[in-house]
């Protein structure tokens, strides 16, 4: 089924829920179905350039449109957290507003090429190295086994040079992507690990603390952003 009732999609798609009955699905990528739009979505809902799915075809063919420095060219292409979009000389990085929906943020030039992401995987390859898989599908093949599942990768795109790891420890900030306070910036105060249920960790935003799902955090600096995350 390549269409999704209006009503049901995932509230990641920041769309109106009245309206038009059915909108187009995603089709299989690097992002899971809860968490990604189809850049159809983004050039007619989010951006505004095209009415329709047929003027979004026509600037799709005219490889006009970048996702993480590759063309795209198919409307049910998947774009997701961090993903870069560039489009009509300008950047834009993929993030969620306080409803937990994806939304665009504009970007400067020199950080078009530069994407930070969550390592969710990590594993032992022939040869004694070390391979992570990142949240947006990626593989990693490392020499240095001082990276952990939670930390976050900061690379380069398309070549996916490793330019930091940045890890998941006291003291960093972080961007939260999911639950009560999603699309928000905040200091990792604590770790608290439970044995038979996820993690939890504590967070200061503005001299307030409060508590969240590790899950729903990804580290994105040390002492601030290393990249523009939230505008």
């Amino acid at each position: 089924m390549s269409h999704l009732h209006r009503l049901a999609a995932p509230k990641v798609y920041p769309i109106k829920r009245r309206g038009i009955e059915y909108v187009v699905k995603a089709m299989p990528g690097p992002h899971s179905k809860d968490t990604s739009v189809p850049i159809l979505i983004i050039l007619r809902d989010v951006l505004g350039v095209v009415s329709t799915s047929r003027e979004a075809k026509k600037v799709l063919n005219e490889r006009k449109v970048m996702v993480d420095g590759r063309v795209v060219t198919e409307l049910k292409f998947p774009v997701g957290l961090m993903d870069v979009i560039s489009f009509a000389n300008k950047n834009y990085r993929v993030t969620f507003d306080f409803k937990g929906r994806i939304k665009l943020i504009e970007i400067p030039e020199d950080e078009a090429k530069l994407k930070i992401s969550k390592v969710i995987r990590k594993q032992m390859i022939k040869g004694g190295k070390i391979q992570v898989t990142t949240e947006d599908g990626r593989n990693f093949i490392l020499e240095d086994e001082d990276v952990s599942v939670g930390d976050s990768l900061l690379f380069t795109i398309p070549e996916q040079k490793i330019q930091k790891v940045i890890k998941m420890s006291i003291g960093k900030i972080v961007l939260i992507v999911s639950g009560k306070y999603v699309g928000q910036i905040a200091k990792l105060e604590e770790i608290i690990p439970y044995k038979q249920a996820p993690d939890r960790v504590i967070l200061e935003r503005n001299g307030n603390k409060f508590e969240t799902l590790k899950d729903y955090v990804v580290v994105v600096g040390d002492d601030a952003p290393l990249l523009k995350v939230v505008e």
